[in-house]
């Protein structure tokens, strides 16, 4: 999981290892066709969009229920929604947890990591055949993939630490995805043949057969942080963090047979890409960067299924929203999302744009005194729940400090 601060790009959520992309290799530039959306801070609407906080962790109403939940939510077919915290709730340290969330807003805890290890999840679950399937990683870089029943008891399928070290990947900062062939797949943030990260398949069959499908080099981008997208074409599609020298981060395609292309880069130094893409019914995609454009606090777009893209929004300038964590699709058919800073108060929003950018709203500035301890600084997405209501989380805030999930009806 990452921050941006400045011109860097900081892992963890109160800190660690601050990674500065000071030099990147060469790589052919593709053509720019970004233009600026309609919705260029002309008119940006106010909402009365209600807030509700559901569960303030770390207030004591749920013994351990952990802290930074950095992850999004997932609702599985049985209507509740599940999650990760980074850490446990006494202190901002050791393991992390795996919880429930009822619509009704009751939490119960169904794992908590051991401090040993300090395995920490931080990306949204997988819920397959009735598991969760997750990631995790320590500030060691020691990574799992693991299993969580609904009843909590938890197995590890992969170690990387135990499996050739970094040969197969390091850092797993994305969730997985079902693949068309009954694998699952995900990225690492480094590790791989070149250091810059990996795709990787798993099978979810005992033993947990696993294969390292692509390392990647300069030339389709590096560092990957975000979970892959099986779009309607049968092909993958992801993005990375960094591109070629003064370009920004790159939109991927993976063939169900592992080749992997560069299909766009994105033209600004800053425009790191960290957020997984979607799709509409008509095969737009859609994503945001996390930073940089035209007032330095990233832009959401449009992505043609001819791979045009188109900017919807620039975020950043005065008190707007600033530093976006994705996109989701909302029952209305206009895009909704969270920013990790920016708003009223700096601590973050919650904002809404149309597809094709001529609206766009602030639904909730994180902060500003109308819901108290509604908490700060999110950094994972939405989710839509089954009653078309909006879903999320944030790291911090709360009335114990130490992150929320709420409930916003757009």
């Amino acid at each position: 999981m990452k921050w941006l601060i400045g011109s860097r790009i900081s892992s963890g959520p109160v800190g660690g290892l601050v990674r500065c992309i000071l030099s990147r290799t060469s790589l052919s530039r593709l053509p720019v066709v970004a233009v600026l959306g309609l919705s260029l801070y002309v008119g940006i609407h106010s909402s009365s969009a209600q807030l509700t906080i559901l569960h303030s962790f770390g207030d004591g109403t749920v013994t351990n229920d952990g802290a930074v939940p950095a992850g999004g939510l997932i609702q599985a077919p049985d209507g509740n929604f599940y999650g990760t915290t980074v850490y446990q709730a006494q202190t901002f340290a050791g393991g992390g947890t795996v919880y429930r969330l009822t619509l009704a807003g009751t939490v119960q805890i169904l794992h908590v990591f051991p401090n040993a290890g300090q395995k920490r999840p931080a990306q949204d679950l997988l819920y397959y055949h009735g598991d969760l399937i997750g990631v995790a990683t320590s500030p060691l870089k020691y990574s799992v993939i693991f299993r969580t029943a609904l009843s909590g008891k938890t197995v590890t399928w992969y170690d990387f630490n135990a499996n050739k070290g970094t040969q197969n990947g390091a850092s797993l900062e994305a969730g997985l995805i079902l693949g068309s062939d009954g694998n699952l797949y995900g990225t690492t943030y480094g590790g791989g043949v070149n250091g810059f990260g990996t795709i990787y398949k798993i099978g979810p069959d005992i033993p947990h057969p696993f294969a390292s499908v692509y390392s990647f080099t300069a030339s389709t981008g590096i560092f990957p942080h975000a979970r892959l997208l099986l779009a309607q074409d049968g092909n993958y599609y992801g993005t990375t963090e960094v591109g070629s020298p003064g370009g920004g981060g790159i939109v991927f395609q993976m063939t169900p047979v592992g080749q992997v292309t560069s299909i766009y880069e994105f033209p600004g130094a800053s425009d790191a890409c960290n957020a997984p893409l979607i799709q509409d019914k008509n095969g737009n995609f859609y994503g945001v960067t996390i930073g940089g454009g035209t007032y330095g606090g990233g832009y959401a777009f449009k992505m043609s299924s001819t791979f045009q893209v188109t900017i919807l929004h620039q975020f950043g300038k005065g008190k707007d929203a600033s530093w976006p964590n994705g996109v989701v699709l909302g029952p209305n058919g206009n895009l909704y999302g969270t920013t990790g800073f920016g708003g009223s108060k700096d601590k973050g929003a919650i904002f809404e744009v149309s597809t094709d950018g001529s609206f766009y709203k602030v639904l909730h500035n994180f902060g500003d005194g109308s819901v108290p301890n509604d908490g700060e600084a999110p950094e994972s997405g939405l989710t839509v729940g089954s009653d078309n209501n909006l879903y999320g989380s944030t790291n911090f805030g709360g009335s114990a400090g130490k992150g929320t999930v709420f409930r916003i009806a757009p």
